[in-house]
């Protein structure tokens, strides 16, 4: 900081003891000069430290302009009273001046701090001390401050010094708050001038010479209205003083704003109140050209804008009565009688459109009673009582009360009906739903239905048999979860119309239930018992005795429930041999060994030799047996049954083995005579399986398909190779598989090709030049008469891919003709081909042809003719030709 002001004085004072009054000793006045001043290019040389620490750094983005000078008067005083000093500084303002600017605005009575804090030393010269000392004078106005100087006696000879940039500029915060509101009104200022202007714009924009565009364009007005409220230009009018400063004219352009708003404004509604009308006659007039639907469209906007105009709603409520929608019509003449305050024509034609829709009403549900749609009827009567009832000057007569008992008490005995039928067919299920729904709407309709009830309870006591009916059916199947599940259905229903007799029902099917489940766990336990699950059969036995007690009501002994011991097994064992040797006597060797076989399972897990007869008892039955499964054996064989045949096979010689009749001699020649014979019949089959593909290689032969002959060879060979056993001669294929081994590759290049042509044109593309490397090859070794050059393929193919392909495959290969040929088909076929292949083609040819003759022109007119689509292969041919 720039020093402020520095004063030097030197003093020759001689005091005396005996003074005891104040006496001045020293005083003198001085003017000083501070600059304050600020530029964005020499921000750190220009403003004293103080202004940025304390005001600029808040807002370090703005660009301002200070430059502010001070003139201060400093009255300097220093008085003596005994031995104490005492310095007094006075300043005084004498004028200022200069500018602060920023955006186009002065701000100089912002820059000024509130105070001076003021550093300075006193230095002693006689002891050669120094005093450090402060004081705070306010600044812009008159002030003083005094600081005494304590122990100096005596004649003294002392200097002051102000500190060289040592004064403190005090700001409060209230400055520091008006400096930043000041900098965001000026922002505000600028930014309310640019959204001015664009609102400005979008006013002057506003046309609406059309009707349809009124209602939108009110709409636009309004969010012009919203943005403007949105500018508050008061907020800053007056900090700003834009009464006599506005640079940008911004109060200027906001009161023609308002004007212009409030023109539109007083334009628009004008517009607004005679829309609906406009809109109307509109419509009357699309009506009247038999134009409906645009009529409706327009009495709509008519009313949309216009909630109030009653006679679009009646025109509208008249159409709708027109397309028999009367309940809409209806709807539309309530809420223009109740809610409108129509005018005396349209309210009377109102009054004659509700009679005449009510009748049309009437007339409708009495046809859907007739017809016994009565859900239908219940819901159009419900909407005409509504409106007869809440609507004023409407008073309806008795058809509504009479067509809504009709209708109520259908639905009802509908309800019934279909209840009926349901129990009928058994469908238990549905005949309780439309019961439940018959009974919760005659609670609903108590007051509109009839009072003898006979009907629903006949058919709730029929219900409730056939579902205890059917819970004896389940209870006798075994199947009591089901039972029960129904028995409660039928409780239920039995306990929910206590007025119906059922309960002696209830109570007996219950008891019949319980009394075989019972019976079901003493089957159990018995069960487990002689299937010598002991652990189950006490588990079963405890459950029954438990069930006993729970239902002694119903079960009052225990029959039944007594400990099950003894020789189950032993019994078992014995039936299961007493069993067999029935069957064996009776030659039902297949039960008899069943028979055997349990028994000797039962002997060998709980080791039991009763009967020492068992192991001959298995071999008499299982003999028969075995027999007949070969037997059975050899008829699958003979019938071509082969696998089943095997399967047989394998069965009886399993059984050989655990029976031991290996050695038994007619079984081992019935073994082995049904072995032979299904090695036979293996051959045979496999004769035909070969014969078959012989037969299809041939057939594709003869179509020169040398591809898929070739699969049906190879197969043939495959299956003699797996087969040796069988006498199957393949040498043929294999010969043929040789011979033609150059058609089958060319048939398969071109086979697949034509698989990937429309999926893959590049590899099928490879494909075809591989075909044509072996057509070009090999060509004596070819047999077929369909190999066809690579030229031909693409003439058939005909697609821009392709010919793209083969034009290049051409030009590789120097094949002049083939290229011109597919450039020429591709033309004339629409394509696009690129320019360079054009040219490539062109010189190709034109360098060919060139061998032949000399005349270019003759040569191009004999090729090209005057074809639009040869003209750029024409133009390029002749070039080629120059070149």
């Amino acid at each position: 900081m720039k020093r402020i002001f520095q004063i030097l004085f030197l003093l020759s004072i001689v005091f005396q003891t005996y003074y005891a009054q104040s006496q001045v000793i020293f005083k003198k006045n001085y003017t000083e000069n501070i600059e304050i001043k600020f530029h964005p290019e020499y921000p750190t040389t220009s403003l004293p430290n103080y202004f940025i620490d304390e005001i600029a750094k808040a807002l370090p983005k703005i660009r301002m302009y200070v430059k502010i000078n001070y003139q201060y008067q400093f009255h300097t005083q220093v008085e003596k009273k005994g031995s104490k000093y005492t310095l007094n500084l006075k300043i005084q303002e004498i004028n200022h001046g200069g500018y602060f600017k920023y955006k186009n605005f002065d701000f100089s009575h912002l820059i000024a701090p509130s105070e001076i804090e003021q550093s300075f030393i006193i230095h002693d010269l006689s002891s050669n001390k120094k005093h450090y000392q402060k004081i705070r004078i306010p600044f812009k106005k008159e002030g003083a401050s005094s600081c005494s100087i304590p122990g100096l006696k005596g004649v003294i000879t002392f200097r002051i010094n102000l500190k060289p940039n040592g004064a403190k500029y005090i700001y409060t915060n209230a400055q520091k708050e008006e400096f930043q509101q000041a900098v965001l009104n000026i922002d505000n200022y600028y930014d309310d001038a640019l959204k001015l202007k664009e609102i400005k714009k979008r006013i002057l924009a506003l046309h609406y010479d059309e009707a349809g565009l009124v209602a939108l364009r009110n709409v636009d007005l309004k969010y012009i209205e919203k943005d403007l409220a949105k500018i508050h230009i008061d907020d800053y009018k007056e900090s700003l003083n834009l009464g006599s400063y506005d640079p940008i004219r911004l109060l200027k352009l906001y009161d023609e704003i308002l004007v212009l708003v409030k023109q539109k404004r007083d334009e628009m509604d004008n517009k607004m109140g005679n829309l609906d009308q406009i809109h109307y006659q509109q419509a009357m007039q699309e009506l009247q050209d038999g134009n409906e639907s645009k009529a409706i469209e327009l009495l709509k906007k008519s009313y949309s804008i216009n909630p109030y105009f009653s006679p679009s709603l009646y025109q509208l409520a008249l159409i709708d009565y027109k397309h028999e929608k009367f309940v809409e019509s209806l709807k539309k003449i309530q809420h223009l009688l109740n809610d409108l305050k129509p005018d005396i024509e349209t309210k009377a034609n109102t009054l004659t459109l509700s009679k005449t829709v009510y009748n049309a009403l009437m007339n409708e549900c009495k046809k859907l009673n007739s017809e016994e749609r009565f859900n239908q009827s219940i819901g159009l009567l419900n909407h005409a009582k509504t409106f007869c009832d809440s609507t004023k000057y409407i008073q309806c007569d008795a058809r509504l009360e009479q067509y809504i008992s009709q209708a109520t008490n259908g639905l009802y005995a509908s309800y019934l009906s279909i209840a009926q039928a349901s129990l009928d067919k058994g469908r238990f299920d549905m005949c309780q739903d439309y019961m439940k729904m018959a009974r919760d709407y005659r609670l609903q309709n108590q007051n509109k239905l009839k009072k003898n009830n006979a009907k629903a309870k006949q058919i709730i006591y029929s219900l409730i048999r056939g579902l205890l009916d059917e819970s004896e059916v389940a209870k006798n199947n075994g199947n009591h979860t089901q039972a029960k599940d129904l028995l409660s259905q039928a409780e239920k229903l039995c306990n929910e119309n206590p007025d119906i007799a059922c309960k002696s029902l209830i109570n007996k099917n219950e008891a019949q239930i319980i009394k075989s489940e019972y019976d079901d766990l003493i089957h159990q336990c018995s069960y487990y018992a002689k299937h010598h699950q002991t652990e189950k059969s006490k588990e079963f036995l405890s459950l029954a005795m438990t069930y006993q007690q729970i239902h002694s009501d119903y079960i009052p002994t225990s029959i039944g429930t007594d400990t099950i011991e003894g020789r189950v097994r032993l019994i078992m064992y014995r039936e299961s041999i007493k069993n067999g040797l029935a069957d064996l006597k009776s030659e039902k060797y297949q039960y008899a060994l069943n028979e055997f076989r349990d028994a000797k399972k039962l002997e060998e897990e709980y080791h039991l030799k009763d009967d020492t007869n068992l192991n001959s008892y298995l071999q008499q039955a299982a003999k028969p047996v075995v027999i007949s499964i070969l037997k059975k054996g050899k008829l699958k064989a003979w019938g071509k049954h082969y696998d089943e045949a095997q399967q047989l096979l394998d069965s009886a010689m399993l059984m050989s083995q655990n029976y031991y009749f290996m050695s038994d001699a007619e079984i081992t020649n019935a073994i082995k005579t049904l072995k032979k014979e299904l090695n036979k019949s293996e051959c045979s089959k496999l004769n035909e399986e070969y014969n078959a593909l012989i037969q299809k290689a041939n057939t594709n032969l003869r179509f020169e398909d040398y591809y898929h002959a070739a699969i049906f060879w190879k197969q043939a060979v495959h299956l003699e190779h797996k087969n040796t056993h069988c006498d199957l001669n393949t040498q043929n294929a294999q010969n043929l598989l040789i011979k033609y081994k150059t058609d089958i590759a060319y048939s398969g290049y071109i086979f697949h090709a034509d698989s990937l042509k429309n999926i893959d044109a590049k590899n099928a593309f490879s494909l075809l030049e591989k075909a044509e490397s072996l057509r070009l090859d090999n060509s004596k070794e070819l047999h077929s008469k369909k190999v066809s050059a690579l030229i031909d393929i693409l003439f058939n193919y005909n697609t821009k891919s392709f010919n793209q392909l083969g034009i290049n495959y051409f030009l590789e290969h120097k094949k002049a003709e083939e290229s011109y040929k597919l450039c020429v088909l591709a033309l004339e076929s629409g394509q696009n081909i690129d320019e360079s292949q054009i040219i490539k083609v062109a010189e190709l040819l034109a360098e060919t042809d060139k061998q032949k003759t000399a005349d270019a022109k003759s040569s191009a007119e004999k090729r090209f003719g005057n074809k639009k689509e040869m003209k750029a292969l024409k133009k390029a041919y002749l070039k080629a030709w120059k070149d």
